[in-house]
């Protein structure tokens, strides 16, 4: 299972993958749109304006696991945005009652701002829905709450 694995493990080459899409993963849809390899969305709504549209050669499970896991390259993140008091739990094997796999990690965020707090006390819920497929597609939401700023109660940023 990929919540487990190291980068050399895993099941597919790390570097030039594009994998021909002969199975569709229940949840997604085909579109003969879309370049070989792609899968579309069919979950939930999407938001109106796309921050980030690439295509990266990299294996899709080595990206979660820089993104989503314990691994060096996230460290490395957090230290880079000087972020601190990280709590980062393992994903939970028990699903919710939807099947899907949640965690809650927290940290504390380091603010630049002329005025104002300094820090931000963060809680960060991630779902992992049971539609990813290893070796295929992650479908992950994080929901990302901020503490200690004016009116930060009264909203949460969802990636």
């Amino acid at each position: 299972e990929v919540f487990n694995m190291s980068a050399c493990e895993a099941p597919l080459p790390l570097l030039d993958v594009k994998p021909s899409l002969t199975v569709i993963a229940p949840g997604f849809l085909d579109s003969s749109d879309d370049s070989e390899g792609e899968y579309i969305c069919d979950c939930h709504d999407h938001l109106e304006k796309m921050y980030l549209d690439e295509v990266f050669t990299i294996n899709v499970d080595t990206v979660f696991q820089c993104l989503f896991t314990d691994s060096s390259f996230f460290r490395n993140f957090v230290e880079s945005r000087k972020t601190f008091d990280l709590n980062l739990p393992n994903w939970e094997e028990d699903l919710d009652e939807n099947g899907n796999k949640i965690r809650l990690i927290c940290y504390t965020l380091t603010l630049n701002h002329s005025i104002g707090p300094k820090t931000s006390p963060s809680t960060e819920k991630q779902i992992c829905y049971k539609m990813s497929r290893p070796g295929r597609i992650y479908h992950v939401d994080c929901e990302c709450c901020n503490g200690g700023i004016p009116y930060a109660d009264s909203f949460y940023v969802l990636l």
